[in-house]
């Protein structure tokens, strides 16, 4: 799992995540977060009476779907989250994965505030984000620096990280 700031550069890891370690891992199916939640409420209205039960049903989607791939043989599964993952979520998110003897990790990416300006199109709320994201962060998840990686150097970092158990989810 892959989360930070908007602008941090997820989309783009994501993007290079396939090519970078097809050869190395083998299949690799990449979700994103917003794509469930955006199949419940296309134009992100959050009615605020049903946003609680929305973000449970895309959550619970995104879960199956993410476990049907690795069932059906895909080495990895990468979900990206627009935002970020607070610790309870995320150990409840990854129990059936536990269940099925599969290794969830955790990344939160973050390049800096100075980056995240440049990179950012709505930078004021991005850096409010990333100053949430850091404030919120503890040791269950691994915080990549990639203010100055590309994105598949990012994408490397992770490999790396997995590699030496670096962010690893328990329930």
């Amino acid at each position: 799992m892959i989360s930070g700031a908007t602008g941090v550069g997820k989309s783009e890891t994501l993007r290079s995540m396939r090519p970078t370690l097809i050869d190395v891992v083998g299949e690799i199916a990449i979700l994103e977060t917003d794509q469930f939640y955006m199949m419940i409420d296309p134009e992100w209205t959050c009615p605020p009476d049903r946003i609680e039960r929305y973000y449970a049903v895309a959550g619970q989607l995104l879960r199956e779907t993410a476990l049907g791939f690795l069932r059906s043989g895909f080495a990895w599964v990468a979900i990206a989250s627009n935002g970020h993952w607070k610790e309870q979520r995320a150990r409840d998110f990854v129990r059936p994965f536990h269940r099925e003897n599969t290794y969830v990790h955790h990344f939160t990416l973050d390049p800096g505030k100075d980056v995240l300006r440049q990179r950012s199109r709505s930078a004021g709320p991005a850096v409010d984000m990333l100053l949430q994201v850091r404030h919120e962060l503890g040791p269950w998840t691994h915080v990549i620096d990639n203010g100055q990686l590309t994105p598949k150097a990012t994408v490397q970092a992770i490999h790396a990280a997995i590699e030496q158990g670096h962010g690893l989810v328990q329930p």
